[in-house]
């Protein structure tokens, strides 16, 4: 009889390895598919059938993620299989686009968020560490948040979070809305770096 493990989980770059045993009389030889192809049949240096019958996938990648069966026979008695199901996990990342960006009251701002993981991740929003949906002039998806019109109290960091049962990761960016009234112009500088908020008002002046 074959035995061999019922589910693997493992990281993409790294190694796993498929133990298969089968007993009678004469001695079972042991072969390996990965979904309905022979392993023997790709062209893979990654992938080896030990002397033992044990299969080794090394650097494993996306699409190593597939079923393994260990099919065991000696021609006398009926051939054995049992089948194991590699899942490939890719580390959760995130990437916000713009990084930064200012603009005056009115315009529309439209933020994107490109995330990727194997499982899919789960993606959520947040703006100052409160969750976002869709409500009024902002419109909350997977990928992106629309502002329509935007004011000054939109002002803040816009976080974009996504996580699955393997991690989770995050990214984000500051929009600062401007405020332009006559001649006189306040906003914010925004020091990321020591994450101080420093207010400046600039005004006309004349020589007396």
């Amino acid at each position: 009889m074959c035995k061999c493990f019922i589910h693997v989980v493992a990281y993409v770059g790294t190694e796993v390895l498929f133990r298969c045993r089968a007993t009678g009389l004469p001695t079972p030889g042991i072969s390996w598919r990965k979904g309905s192809i022979p392993v023997s049949s790709l062209d893979l240096d990654r992938m080896q059938i030990l002397p033992n019958g044990d299969l080794r996938v090394e650097n494993i990648t996306e699409d190593d993620n597939d079923v393994y069966t260990c099919i065991a026979t000696n021609f006398v008695e009926p051939m054995e299989t049992k089948e194991a199901r590699l899942a490939v996990i890719v580390p959760v990342s995130v990437s916000v686009s713009p990084n930064n960006v200012t603009v005056s009251p009115g315009d529309d701002v439209k933020i994107t968020c490109s995330s990727r993981g194997t499982p899919r991740p789960i993606v959520e929003w947040y703006k100052d560490d409160t969750f976002m949906r869709s409500q009024g002039r902002t419109r909350v998806s997977r990928t992106s948040v629309i502002i329509s019109q935007v004011q000054p109290s939109d002002n803040g960091y816009y976080q974009c979070q996504a996580r699955h049962n393997y991690g989770s990761a995050s990214d984000k960016m500051y929009l600062n809305v401007v405020v332009e009234r006559g001649n006189v112009r306040a906003f914010l500088i925004i020091n990321l770096f020591y994450k101080r908020v420093y207010h400046f008002v600039f005004a006309p002046f004349s020589f007396q």
